[in-house]
C-alpha cells in the first residue's frame, strides 16, 4: 500500500510531470521523427531507383550492393587463403630438414642425462652408502639380540 501511496504522491510532484515531459519533447519525438525521415528516404530511393519498372532496376541496384558488400569478405578470403598457403609451404620446408636438426637436439640430451645420472651417482652414493653399512650393523644387532633373548 505503501508503495503505491508514494508512486502516486511522486506522480502529482511539479519536478516530475516537467520531466516526463521534457522526456517526450528532447528523446522521443526526435528519435520518432528521426526514425520516420530514413524510412521516407528509403521509400524514395526505391521509388526513384526503380522508375516505375517493378523489376528492373532495382535488381541492379540490388546486384550492386551485394557486390560492395561481398568485396571486402573477399579480400578477406584472399588474405586468410594465402596465409594459410604460405604456413603449408613454410611447414613443408621445415619439415626436411627439422629430422637433421632434432637428431643433434637429441644427442646433447643424451650426453646430459648421461652427465646428470654420473653426478647424480656420485652425490649419493656416499649416502647410500653409509645408510647400507647402518642397515647392515641394524640387522646383525637385531639377529644376535634376538638370538641371545630366545
Amino acid at each position: 500500500m505503501n508503495a503505491n501511496n508514494d508512486q502516486i504522491e511522486m506522480n502529482n510532484r511539479p519536478s516530475y510531470r516537467r520531466h516526463r515531459r521534457q522526456t517526450f519533447w528532447q528523446i522521443l519525438l526526435p528519435v520518432l521523427l528521426s526514425v520516420l525521415l530514413v524510412l521516407a528516404g528509403l521509400v524514395l530511393l526505391v521509388l526513384l531507383a526503380n522508375g516505375g519498372d517493378p523489376a528492373g532496376k532495382l535488381s541492379v541496384w540490388a546486384d550492386t550492393s551485394l557486390i560492395w558488400v561481398l568485396l571486402p569478405m573477399l579480400g578477406l578470403g584472399l588474405m586468410v587463403i594465402l596465409i594459410l598457403g604460405a604456413v603449408i609451404y613454410l611447414l613443408a620446408r621445415l619439415l626436411k630438414i627439422l629430422p637433421a636438426y632434432t637428431t643433434i637436439v637429441q644427442h646433447y640430451f643424451k650426453v646430459a642425462e648421461n652427465w646428470v645420472k654420473a653426478l647424480a651417482d656420485k652425490v649419493t652414493h656416499p649416502v647410500v652408502k653409509v645408510r647400507g653399512y647402518q642397515a647392515g650393523a641394524g640387522h646383525l644387532l637385531k639377529s644376535l639380540f634376538g638370538f641371545i633373548h630366545r
